[in-house]
């Protein structure tokens, strides 16, 4: 299963987050001089469960969801967008998707001369079989 591909897709197809961002949904990076707001994922971990015999096919895996804005309120109505289309999320190969853990990143970690960016962090833990 291409968890990667199914962020994208259950992000993408989701009205709140998608009337929010359009298409700027990327892996790891933002694109430079792209469009606010904007959403980055990318992998933290993976854990694969084994038996005595090998794998089990069954694994949990933690994702962060990055959300940026040049707006304090928007970046806030895109993270809850995000909360509500991906916390309990379950479907054929996925057993569930939780919000574990949300932060703020300090905005001046990526100011520029013209602007200020506000970044929610959201961690999500994703357990599925392949």
């Amino acid at each position: 299963m291409n968890i990667e591909q199914v962020i994208y897709s259950v992000l993408k197809s989701d009205t709140a987050v998608s009337d929010l961002v359009s298409d700027r949904i990327t892996p790891l990076i933002r694109p430079q001089g792209q469009s606010l707001p904007a959403i980055t994922y990318q992998q933290i971990d993976n854990i694969i469960e084994h038996t005595v015999e090998g794998a089990t096919g069954d694994k949990a895996s933690r994702w962060q969801i990055n959300c940026f804005s040049d707006d304090y309120d928007e970046m806030i109505a895109l993270g809850k967008a995000v909360e509500a289309v991906l916390d309990g999320y379950k479907t054929a190969g996925i057993d569930h998707i939780f919000l574990m853990d949300e932060g703020e990143i300090e905005p001046t970690d990526f100011e520029s001369e013209d602007f200020t960016i506000y970044v929610k962090r959201m961690d999500f833990e994703i357990f599925y079989s392949d």
